[in-house]
């Protein structure tokens, strides 16, 4: 009888140090693209920096700094999820590339699919006092909310602005 309690005890301890372990292992990787993206990026900027010391035309930096390689840094949706949400990908990403641009932010897109985000919202919701994101904003997501290009004319007589000319409010949260 005791033995059995003993190894019903190195399972439960197995499992901590299991947990803790493959927590650690996320960190060191997470750690590692972060100093991978960091010194690419410094490094870019070196480049920039050095080419514009030394005289080259602003079409030339322009295309220098459009065709650097930055890990985790893409423009283009992942195809496999890039149906899951919030359409075909294509206005939708640049409104999240216009407020990350904003707010200098810059971060890998991800689409990932509203149901694989339920659990960790759920979770939020529960365990932190003002979350991020909802439940009920989750299932906005849901919601059919596309409109005529010209709703808002039609509707309230003006044309709007773009949202990209307009996004200087994001600083301010």
């Amino acid at each position: 009888m005791l033995r059995s309690r003993q190894r019903g005890q190195s399972v439960v301890e197995f499992g901590i140090v299991a947990i803790l372990f493959t927590l650690l292992m996320f960190a060191v990787v997470d750690f590692g693209l972060l100093l991978n993206s960091w010194v690419a990026i410094s490094s870019g900027t070196r480049q920039v920096a050095r080419a514009t010391t030394v005289g080259f035309l602003a079409t030339d930096l322009t295309t220098m700094v459009s065709g650097l390689n930055l890990p985790g840094v893409s423009r283009t949706p992942y195809s496999p999820f890039a149906s899951y949400c919030c359409g075909s990908g294509g206005s939708d990403d640049e409104i999240v590339l216009t407020v990350r641009d904003t707010l200098g932010a810059y971060r890998r897109l991800m689409h990932i699919p509203v149901r694989m985000m339920l659990p960790p919202v759920f979770l939020m919701e529960h365990l932190m006092r003002n979350p991020m994101v909802t439940l009920g904003q989750l299932k906005l997501l849901e919601k059919n909310n596309i409109t005529r290009l010209d709703s808002v004319r039609h509707a309230f007589g003006f044309d709007p602005a773009r949202f990209a000319d307009n996004a200087d409010y994001l600083n301010d949260y």
